[in-house]
């Protein structure tokens, strides 16, 4: 029974033992299955960048470099074959809406066994665009690519340094500026408990254009609201020329704000240009209100106060139009 009982406890510890090699074997052959891919992103040109939809359309230029050891000597020379005849790695870009592929899925083997996949996309890409300080606003734009999950082989995106440049020195967009434009390794995550994915992002630095909005803009509405400021300037006695005048200022700035609607941002939240409309549409309230009670005055026979308070209007209203525009624009 001792010599049974020994025997068993053997048997188990050679199974036990087996299993572990077999599991550290399978672990190392795991690591050593681990394909490194470089992969490199070229901005070929930036059209236009939609804040309401949160968006941007651009053409993009994807390489990816890979070596895979079951090709060296299968061909040889240098052949162009379809991506589906040999192992390519399943790469998305996560970020993308509708997006059309302008090149065919081949992939170059050489016959060293290095492997290059190219594609060019055109369409839509989305990204998250804060426009509080709308049209003062700096963006950053990304374009992501991540490694699907394979079973076959695990996946490690690299950046591609060999790229020396990342844009096209012409770019279509007029009222954005480019600035700094970087590649930088930036796992992709699905959801918060989700397992990361290998993943490569190109980072575009935009700066809005100011020039267009303060000859179509600023200094239009500064122009109306300084056209409230005449009333002041005009004799007491005549009250309907100086309501007549506020009124008419009103409703320019009204009919202005519809003109300017197709042209800003639909947003829930409120822009640095939205608070520029509300200050004017304020003082443009203010003289209104100011000329009314200009009114009442003269009609109480009191001409004396209604000048005073003109003298003090030609020097405090536009005070605070220029206070009110450089705090809205340079702070």
């Amino acid at each position: 029974m001792k010599c049974n009982w020994a025997n068993r406890v053997l048997t188990l510890s050679s199974i036990l033992l087996m299993l572990m090699l077999s599991a550290t074997e399978s672990a190392g052959q795991a690591e050593d299955s681990v394909q490194e891919v470089s992969v490199g992103l070229y901005l070929v040109d930036l059209v236009d960048i939609s804040g309401s939809s949160q968006s941007f359309l651009a053409d993009v230029v994807m390489v990816a470099r890979w070596h895979d050891p079951s090709l060296i000597g299968a061909y040889e020379q240098t052949i162009f074959v379809d991506a589906n005849e040999v192992w390519h790695p399943q790469l998305l870009i996560v970020n993308q809406r509708e997006v059309k592929l302008s090149l065919p899925e081949t992939v170059k083997v050489e016959p060293d066994g290095n492997v290059q996949y190219m594609q060019r996309f055109t369409g839509t890409f989305s990204a998250v665009l804060n426009l509080h300080s709308f049209p003062l606003d700096r963006q950053r734009l990304n374009v992501w690519v991540a490694a699907s999950d394979l079973l076959d082989r695990n996946v490690n995106l690299m950046v591609d340094n060999s790229m020396v440049t990342f844009r096209n020195d012409k770019i279509s967009i007029i009222d954005w500026h480019l600035g700094d434009l970087l590649m930088t390794s930036r796992p992709f995550t699905a959801t918060s408990n989700a397992i990361p994915a290998p993943g490569v992002e190109l980072s575009i630095e935009v700066k809005r254009r100011f020039g267009y909005y303060v000859i179509q803009v600023i200094i239009p509405l500064v122009a109306i609201m300084l056209m409230a400021w005449a009333v002041f300037w005009i004799p007491p006695p005549t009250t309907n020329v100086r309501v007549g005048v506020v009124v008419t200022t009103m409703l320019t700035l009204i009919a202005y704000r519809f003109a300017l609607a197709n042209h800003v941002p639909r947003l829930s939240y409120l822009t640095r240009l939205d608070w520029f409309l509300l200050g004017a549409t304020g003082l443009v309230m203010l003289a209104l209100g100011a000329m009314a009670f200009s009114a009442y005055l003269v009609n109480e026979g009191k001409e004396d106060q209604v000048a005073k308070m003109d003298w003090y209007g030609r020097i405090v209203y536009p005070a605070l139009v220029v206070g009110f525009t450089c705090v809205v624009w340079l702070l």
